[in-house]
C-alpha cells in the first residue's frame, strides 16, 4: 500500500509539472507574438523601406513649395507640432506626417499655440481632405474636437492656417515630392 501511494504521488507530482509547463509555454507563446505585433505596428518603417522618408525634404502643393519636417514614427507623430511657438514654423514649412497604412487618421490641436490647416493626402500624394483655420481652442479637456478625413490618407500636412487658401490647394491637387 505503501508503495501504490508513493507512485500515485509522483504520478500527481509528475502531471502537476507537466501542466505547469504548458501553461507557461503557452503564456510565454502569446507574450512573445503581442509583444512581435506591437512592435511591427507602431515602430515597423512607415511602408517597411520602400521609401526614404528621411530624405523628403521638399515638397511642391498648390502654387508654393514647402520645406518639409517629416514624422514617420510613432513618437514624432504624437509630439507633431504640440509645444511649438507659430515663430518656429515659417510659412514655407510643412510637417508632413506618414503612416505606415492608409487609414482615417483623426487630429486635434492638443498643445498647439496657433492655427494650422490640415491636409490629408492619399498614397499617391494627391490631396483627399482638407481642414482649413483648425484653431487650438478646438481643444478642450472635456471636449477635444477631433478632425477625421472622409477619406483613407497615408499622409497628413498641417501647415500654417492660410496656406490652403494662398497655395490654391484643394480636393484632388496633387503633391509632389522634390529632390
Amino acid at each position: 500500500l505503501g508503495m501504490l501511494h508513493e507512485n500515485v504521488h509522483k504520478s500527481i507530482s509528475n502531471f502537476v509539472i507537466i501542466e505547469a509547463m504548458k501553461y507557461t509555454i503557452i503564456f510565454l507563446v502569446v507574450i512573445g507574438l503581442s509583444a512581435f505585433a506591437f512592435f511591427r505596428y507602431f515602430y515597423e518603417p512607415a511602408d517597411m523601406g520602400a521609401r526614404d522618408y528621411d530624405n523628403w525634404k521638399r515638397m511642391q502643393i498648390g502654387e508654393k513649395t514647402l520645406n518639409l519636417e517629416v514624422a514617420h514614427n510613432l513618437i514624432d507623430r504624437e509630439k507633431g507640432l504640440s509645444g511649438r511657438e507659430q515663430a518656429s514654423f515659417p510659412n514655407d514649412r510643412g510637417m508632413l506626417f506618414v503612416f505606415n497604412r492608409p487609414g482615417l487618421h483623426s487630429f486635434w490641436m492638443k498643445g498647439m499655440k496657433f492655427p494650422i490647416d490640415i491636409l490629408w493626402l492619399d498614397e499617391d500624394l494627391r490631396v483627399v481632405d482638407i481642414k482649413e483655420k483648425a484653431e487650438p481652442s478646438s481643444y478642450s479637456i472635456s471636449n477635444p474636437q477631433n478632425f477625421v478625413p472622409q477619406d483613407a490618407a497615408k499622409f497628413v500636412l498641417e501647415v500654417n492656417a492660410g496656406f490652403v487658401s494662398y497655395a490654391g490647394v484643394k480636393i484632388g491637387t496633387q503633391a509632389e515630392i522634390l529632390k
